[in-house]
């Protein structure tokens, strides 16, 4: 299997293995009826991200991702980068595990390519909703391959 999906920095922030993830977004995006061409996760610093979020959007503040989105109708492909700083800061100030921040921020690029947003209320409560999905589909992924 080609790998469409690549993973650069953070070495030990990735949770699992990278074709268990590769398998799981690939099964998240099939079952909206996407199909992944090629997606980069970059792990970064705060520092790093701040740069490119006052850079391309031009907001003068931290941020734990920000998602290039260069899909084209049902073929999702694009660049996402996760300040791993700031995923371990909320996965402290929210009390949940890290890995399930970490996938969940993962999971997030991959929605936001998938024409999830998060600027209105109701938004951020259906993107909210997508993650938890998300969330458990890698659970069960686990379960039915005996992980």
């Amino acid at each position: 299997m080609r790998n469409k999906i690549h993973w650069h920095g953070g070495e030990g922030f990735w949770p699992g293995t990278g074709d268990q993830r590769m398998l799981w977004l690939s099964q998240l995006a099939t079952n909206r009826g996407f199909e992944v061409r090629e997606i980069h996760y970059h792990a970064i610093d705060d520092q790093s991200l701040l740069a490119m979020n006052e850079k391309h959007l031009g907001h003068n503040t931290l941020t734990d991702i920000i998602t290039f989105d260069y899909s084209k109708d049902k073929w999702l492909s694009g660049e996402v980068y996760i300040s791993w700083e700031r995923v371990m800061e909320n996965a402290t100030t929210l009390k949940t595990r890290s890995e399930e921040e970490r996938l969940r921020v993962i999971a997030h690029g991959l929605l936001h390519m998938m024409g999830e947003q998060d600027k209105t209320a109701e938004d951020k409560k259906n993107m909210r909703r997508a993650e938890d999905a998300a969330l458990s589909s890698w659970k069960m992924f686990h379960v039915e391959h005996g992980r």
